[in-house]
């Protein structure tokens, strides 16, 4: 039988500030059984030269050819995987604890299908995004009752399991997850450092608002009331995490 293999997927784009310590993170895991893939979106500043720098017989390189967005570009990372495989995706700015795949892997492999884990916010400080939650359920992910980070996302990958091109395509892919296996489980320790940047789409927050109304839309499939009272729980619930994570 064919072990489970574990794929971390990385986009990269114009990441030369951080990308080198995001791989290091990875490098630097207890967990050694790992295939890293590692795709660059058409950067224009260094970070082709910081990615070449690191030699790992487990680190793989795509370039595209053309700038394709994120969604896209996890896509060709997920085109590696096959089902049953345990996925990972890390953003090119985040740093992982060293031990996050090991305990993410034994939970995987005790039967969880997917895994996230609280996290540290570096903004202009550092906080500990905390929960008393042990499972995050499709209601609860989408009133914002915890804010996922994705860099600490780990699951039993499936085929059905494609990013679509859209904004927040962090959240429509979650659900998706959610549609298949119900539920995330959650880790009670801050395993990734998660990192804002200015200028990000995520940090454009009038942006960000009009992308999630239209996701919740199409998620509660044109009700209004319900899409509304999403919409003001990821209003409500982003303006205490802010007041709490300058």
């Amino acid at each position: 039988m064919r072990k489970n293999e574990v794929l971390i997927i990385m986009p990269c784009f114009n990441a030369e500030r951080f990308v080198g310590d995001a791989i290091k993170s990875i490098l630097n895991q207890s967990y050694k059984d790992w295939k890293l893939i590692i795709i660059d979106d058409c950067s224009t500043d260094g970070t082709l030269n910081k990615i070449f720098e690191i030699k790992d017989s487990r680190i793989e390189f795509i370039i595209n050819e053309r700038n394709e967005g994120v969604a896209l570009t996890r896509n060709k990372g997920l085109a590696q995987a096959r089902s049953g495989d345990f996925v990972f995706f890390i953003d090119s700015d985040d740093i992982w604890e060293n031990e996050k795949l090991e305990l993410q892997v034994k939970r995987l492999n005790g039967g969880d299908k997917v895994v996230v884990s609280e996290y540290i916010y570096t903004g202009n400080n550092e906080n500990i995004i905390k929960t008393d939650l042990d499972v995050l359920d499709m209601k609860g992910f989408i009133n914002k009752k915890y804010r996922v980070c994705f860099s600490s996302i780990g699951f039993v990958y499936n085929d059905k399991f494609r990013f679509t091109k859209v904004g927040h395509e962090d959240f429509v892919f979650i659900i998706q997850i959610l549609n298949e296996y119900k539920y995330i489980n959650i880790i009670h320790k801050a395993l990734v450092n998660m990192v804002k940047v200015d200028g990000s789409l995520s940090s454009n927050k009038r942006v960000a608002a009009k992308w999630h109304w239209k996701n919740l839309r199409n998620i509660h499939k044109g009700n209004v009331m319900a899409s509304l009272f999403s919409m003001l729980m990821y209003i409500y619930r982003g303006f205490l995490f802010s007041l709490k994570n300058k």
